[in-house]
C-alpha cells in the first residue's frame, strides 16, 4: 500500500519517549533510527511528515534537520 501511494508513512520516534524531556542528541537519534526502520522495512522514510510523542517548538530545528518539515497530529479512523 505504501508503494502504491495508498498509504503515507510518517515519522513517530523510535520508542515514543516524551521528546520534551531528553536531549538534543537523544531526539535526533529516535528520529533517526525511526526513519531508518521505516526505510528498511518500507522503502520510505517518513519524510516529510513528524507527529510527535511530545513536542515543544525548540525542537523544530533538530526536527527539521531531518527533513520533517510537516507536523501533523494522530487521528485514528473506525
Amino acid at each position: 500500500m505504501v508503494e502504491s501511494g495508498q498509504v503515507q508513512l510518517g515519522n513517530h520516534t523510535w520508542s515514543h519517549p516524551d521528546i520534551t524531556r531528553i536531549g538534543l542528541d537523544a531526539v535526533a537519534d529516535q528520529i533517526r533510527r525511526n526513519g531508518d526502520f521505516l526505510r528498511t522495512t518500507y522503502g520510505v522514510d517518513g519524510t516529510p511528515y513528524f507527529r510527535p510523542p511530545y513536542c515543544l517548538a525548540q525542537l523544530r530545528n533538530i526536527i527539521n534537520s531531518h527533513g520533517l518539515h510537516t507536523v501533523t497530529l494522530a487521528d485514528v479512523f473506525s
